[in-house]
């Protein structure tokens, strides 16, 4: 929908994601006082979605250690934890802890030389390339002086 409409809106992304007009990424190296403050607040936004992502990896390890599905079914899968996660919430259920005998578990598959992690996919450098419609930093700059200066 972004890619078709990018007017409506940004996206708080870590610098992992590619550039896009709205992909919002931090600074790499700020340099003014508003891109020190427009990365503080990227902060401040971000942490909220990071946080539920650990609660969610906690309840349902298998987001943490990864889906062995097509990308297809990948986002049903995901739609499906977060409504029983809040589901539970709903009934009073525990957020439950670091899953400390299946992490001792997944240690032990990799030192047996299974693979068990995948690589993150590389997507580029964060906003450093162009963009049609005057390129990914100057509609990150033009946010930046609108709302951080």
């Amino acid at each position: 929908m972004m890619e078709t409409r990018p007017d409506d809106g940004y996206l708080v992304c870590d610098g992992g994601y590619p550039c896009r007009g709205y992909m919002m990424t931090p600074v790499i190296n700020p340099t003014t006082d508003a891109q020190k403050r427009y990365n503080a607040a990227h902060v401040l936004a971000r942490n909220c979605i990071e946080r539920a992502n650990g609660i969610l990896k906690r309840r349902f390890p298998a987001l943490n250690y990864g889906l062995r599905l097509s990308l297809d079914h990948t986002l049903p899968v995901i739609v499906a934890a977060v409504v029983l996660h809040n589901i539970a919430l709903i009934m009073g259920d525990d957020v439950p802890p670091d899953d400390e005998q299946l992490s001792a578990y997944m240690q032990k598959l990799r030192s047996d030389g299974m693979q068990v992690d995948y690589d993150p996919v590389e997507v580029g450098p964060p906003c450093q390339a162009g963009h049609a419609g005057g390129g990914v930093t100057s509609v990150r700059q033009a946010l930046i002086d609108s709302h951080f200066a």
